[in-house]
């Protein structure tokens, strides 16, 4: 994994609260800074339009949300990726 001082643009790693960074992805290191429903190891990235990929390989579960807007639209990801969480209790 990158440690912070790697991280490129002058990421505030306060933004990526409980993640590390490895080879493309962001990592969950520790669920419970990242306020979100997750495991440890799940893996994932977002983009540019509002695009974000997880996957969890705890719970065996992969999420993909392709919304094209270039604003930011962080908490329809969080919602979507809580929604997904929540679905598998039911």
């Amino acid at each position: 994994h990158l440690p912070p001082s790697a991280l490129p643009f002058g990421v505030d790693v306060r933004v990526f609260a409980g993640k590390g960074f490895g080879l493309g992805v962001q990592v969950t290191m520790d669920v419970a800074p990242t306020k979100l429903i997750g495991s440890v190891g799940e893996h994932g990235w977002s983009g540019y339009a509002s695009t974000h990929y997880w996957v969890d390989p705890q719970e065996q579960l992969i999420g993909l949300i392709m919304p094209q807007m270039a604003n930011n639209r962080t908490q329809m990801i969080k919602d979507f990726q809580a929604l997904a969480y929540q679905a598998l209790v039911d």
